[in-house]
């Protein structure tokens, strides 16, 4: 199973997501892809979701210098915890060291988790 989405922050940077699995287990698959001229340095993904339903062992990625014209992919491991297998959203930011707001973010849709 996989979903899919899209965000951008006005061009400078473009988030896809995908997600694979039945569960209990998912790989959230995110691709950055930078379309500015200069490069991007300090960045960070950050991943915000609900503890009572997932788990996810590394949250926060450190991304390599982000020059344009290139795709950058990151896969962040998620456990639907919840016994129930409730689905909720799990928002991602990308942001820059020293700066208060995010380059770019998105939420993904969480499936239900396959009993």
């Amino acid at each position: 199973r996989a979903s899919h989405g899209t965000m951008s922050n006005g061009g400078n940077i473009r988030l896809n997501s995908q997600v694979f699995g039945l569960g209990p287990h998912f790989k959230v698959s995110l691709t950055l892809r930078v379309t500015t001229t200069n490069p991007i340095f300090h960045v960070y993904l950050n991943a915000t979701f609900d503890e009572q339903i997932y788990e996810i062992k590394k949250p926060i990625s450190k991304a390599p210098a982000l020059v344009s014209g290139r795709s950058y992919n990151f896969v962040f491991n998620v456990e639907c915890t919840d016994e129930n297998g409730s689905a909720d959203t799990i928002q991602v930011f990308v942001c820059q060291s020293g700066n208060s707001l995010p380059l770019v973010s998105a939420l993904v849709n969480m499936p239900l988790r396959d009993m």
